[in-house]
Formats: C-alpha cells, sequence, structure tokens
C-alpha cells in the first residue's frame, strides 16, 4: 500500500448551481509559483458507492493532484457524487443505464469550468486539461464528445464504458489496467490510435484501483510520470 505522504488539497470549496440547485463541492490543489500563468486541470474521481463506502472520492487521488500542482498546473478536483444522488446502476448495458449519471458530471464540469474562468480570466484557458478515473473518465469521454473544443489534453485511467471519440483534437492519452478490459468499441484499434494520434499505454502491473488509493507509491510514481510526461 502507498505510505502516508501528504498529498491534502491546498483548499476546498464549494460552488453552487442554481440552475440545479445543486452543491459541486471541489479540492484545490495549487502551484507553488503563481508568478507563472497556470493551465487548469480539471480531475474526476472515479466511483466507489458514495453512500455506503467513501463520500470523498474526489480527495483519493492527491498524489496525481499534487504533482500536477508541483509542475506548474492549477488542480481542481470535482466531487461529482453527492449523498443525495441515487447509486451508480450496475445493471447492463451500462452506456445507457449510466448515461444519465455521466450527464451529471457533464454538467457539473461544464459548470465549474464556466465558474472559474470569470474567476480567473488569466489561466491558460486554450491549454486546458480534463483527467478522469473509470467512471469519472467516462463523463470526461462524454463531455469531449459533445464539447470536443473544450479541452486541449484528456487523460482517462482505465476509463471501460464510454467510447473514446474518434478525433485528432483534443489530445487523448488513456492509461489501461491489468485486470478489467473496456467494453467493445471503447479503445480505437491499432489504425485508429495512428491515424488520431491517440494514445493507448498498457500498465501491466497496475489494476484497475491501483489507480486510486489501493495503488503503491511505485504505482502512483509510474502513473505520475506517464501523465506528466503526456501533458508537456
Amino acid at each position: 500500500m502507498a505510505t502516508t505522504v501528504d498529498f491534502s488539497p491546498d483548499s476546498l470549496t464549494t460552488l453552487f448551481d442554481d440552475a440545479r440547485a445543486r452543491e459541486i463541492p471541489l479540492a484545490i490543489y495549487r502551484p507553488s509559483d503563481l508568478s507563472v500563468v497556470p493551465t487548469p486541470v480539471i480531475f474526476n474521481h472515479g466511483y466507489d458507492k458514495h453512500r455506503e463506502i467513501n463520500a470523498h472520492s474526489y480527495l483519493d487521488y492527491g498524489y496525481l493532484c499534487r504533482t500536477l500542482a508541483d509542475a506548474g498546473y492549477y488542480v481542481i478536483s470535482i466531487r461529482h457524487d453527492l449523498d443525495s444522488d441515487p447509486l451508480l446502476s450496475m445493471e447492463k448495458p451500462y452506456k445507457i443505464n449510466r448515461m444519465s449519471y455521466w450527464e451529471k458530471g457533464e454538467q457539473n464540469i461544464l459548470f465549474v469550468i464556466d465558474s472559474l474562468k470569470k474567476l480567473y480570466p488569466h489561466f491558460n484557458w486554450e491549454k486546458l486539461a480534463l483527467i478522469g478515473h473509470s467512471n469519472g473518465g467516462d463523463m470526461v469521454m462524454l463531455t469531449i464528445t459533445n464539447h470536443p473544443d473544450l479541452a486541449f489534453k484528456v487523460v482517462s485511467l482505465d476509463h471501460r464504458r464510454m467510447p473514446i471519440p474518434r478525433t485528432i483534437h483534443p489530445n487523448i492519452l488513456s492509461l489501461r489496467g491489468c485486470d478489467y478490459p473496456a467494453d467493445a468499441g471503447v479503445l480505437p484499434n491499432l489504425m485508429e490510435q495512428k491515424e488520431y494520434g491517440i494514445k493507448i499505454i498498457s500498465m501491466p502491473d497496475v489494476r484497475h484501483s491501483d489507480f486510486g488509493l489501493q495503488g503503491t507509491d511505485l504505482q502512483h510514481s509510474m502513473i505520475s510520470d506517464i501523465v506528466l510526461q503526456f501533458m508537456r
């Protein structure tokens, strides 16, 4: 298991979407050098049965969020699952039964970006990056499918249900764990990867849950290094 290094966010805050009467909690990881215009990163956590196990999944990826912040990125991790939300459907077909959940996430992402653009118009929004693990990655793929000009870089950490859009822009990376395959059609084939510049990297020693709290320091270091290299 990972050691108890403090990867706590610099601050916690909450936005409120009046149109949906919905709170959107955020964890903020700030770069130490704010004299350089930061590039924003929106992080989207995986699903963890929010009412039964862990209501704070958006804090489980501090190792990666802090690595990016230390490299000069301004990282915002969204809490997508509130205690009042229905639980995620575990019934097939997932793409149909989970779509409303992903659409909620898409609305959260768009609202957070719009709100932060007003607060921090000087940020490098043209280079905005979206990152998501598992169900959060499904939300990200839906978002960029519907809004292809929203982000410059997109990273999926072993999402499995929502197809990666076959497109050159934004630039897409997907890290794949070793224990669960993606659904048919989610990942581009080799010809599509070459045509659209989509990077698919298999991680034979990293399981699906290792992208979160279950991972070791070594696994987290490997994940962070690959993501950071792609972001640059």
